[in-house]
């Protein structure tokens, strides 16, 4: 399958152009971006692909089954839509657009579509979150009680449409949408848009978000997210009647289910803590493997007739994240506007 990478920056070069290089069945034909360096690093991953500045002349002169979206946010749905006029499939990445308007048409284009498009909320195919969700839906937990999160990546040089709220970029629409996204896939639960409300912090190198929210039955759940941590970490803990799981992305990647203490024998607790520290230690000789999955996931479906096509990452998906995150972010400016009042 010929693909086409339309944006060369921190993502692509990290993630999707290593793993296209890697993969047996997709072969990188255009790499695509305005900036000659940012070309010529993701390039380096693709040597017989053509390097273009522009997405109108690449379509026209370079031979594509499917486009991968890794522009700044604000490009996403719109890029989507002209490589849909295209007759291309399209994988773009998180979050599907900066406003709903957009994403919209995105949805409508597709319904007159036999293309597959899907968004790279990638930690759904993770084999960790894949584990968690059957889990849940087993009952191996019981009833979910609360849910919580926390997505911290470290502090460092952010492009600046990274640190802008109205391009997509801050620590809600950058890290939070994710678990947003994985929240209702792992527990199978819908989150009340109404009920979600959040803080943010916002400063010139990056920002901080606390969210607060109920699931469809009235769960409380919460979430925190920040670019301008200390460490790495991403998180998800879901309490249930029976036990609590736990999902811990970074450290160990691993899906951790406990009863409650009293139920537990003294060797038990000890085996388990063992256990996390001996995967705690392995970390550094793991890779993320999401970002592989969903790319494999988006060649294997194409590749399937469309009546037996299932895609686990679709746009819908993306939509109702992108919805709840703009929800949160107004919350924001509306606490600020009250603070000001008082």
């Amino acid at each position: 399958m010929r693909v086409g990478l339309v944006g060369c920056g921190r993502v692509a070069q990290t993630h999707h152009a290593p793993v296209l290089a890697r993969h047996e069945r997709m072969t990188v034909t255009a790499v695509i971006d305005p900036d000659p360096d940012a070309r010529a690093a993701v390039g380096r991953h693709h040597p017989g692909a053509v390097q273009i500045a522009d997405l109108d002349r690449a379509l026209q002169i370079a031979p594509m089954d499917a486009l991968v979206i890794c522009t700044p946010p604000r490009f996403h749905a719109s890029v989507g839509l002209r490589a849909l006029e295209h007759g291309l499939h399209v994988y773009i990445e998180k979050p599907v657009a900066v406003h709903l308007a957009e994403a919209h048409q995105l949805q409508d284009a597709l319904r007159e579509s036999d293309r597959v498009a899907m968004v790279g909320h990638n930690f759904r195919l993770h084999p960790s979150i894949r584990e968690a969700r059957r889990i849940v839906k087993s009952g191996g937990i019981g009833p979910v009680t609360g849910i919580r999160g926390i997505f911290c990546s470290e502090a460092r040089h952010l492009q600046s449409w990274k640190t802008q709220t109205d391009a997509g970029g801050d620590a809600i629409m950058d890290l939070g949408i994710h678990h947003l996204d994985l929240i209702p896939f792992v527990t199978g639960l819908d989150i009340d848009i109404e009920s979600v409300s959040a803080r943010l912090q916002q400063s010139d190198v990056g920002s901080a978000a606390s969210l607060g929210f109920l699931l469809e039955a009235g769960q409380p759940a919460s979430l925190m997210v920040s670019q301008i941590s200390g460490q790495n970490r991403n998180e998800i803990e879901v309490l249930g009647e029976t036990a609590h799981l736990k999902v811990d992305l970074v450290n160990g990647r691993h899906v951790e289910v406990s009863a409650p203490s009293h139920r537990m024998h003294l060797v038990q607790r000890a085996a388990e803590r063992a256990t996390a520290v001996l995967r705690a230690a392995d970390v550094r000789r793991m890779h993320e493997p999401s970002f592989a999955a969903s790319l494999d996931h988006f060649y294997k479906t194409i590749s399937n007739s469309p009546n037996q096509r299932e895609n686990l990452i679709p746009v819908e998906a993306g939509v109702r994240a992108l919805e709840i995150a703009i929800h949160a972010a107004k919350s924001t400016a509306e606490s600020d506007n009250a603070n000001l009042e008082e």
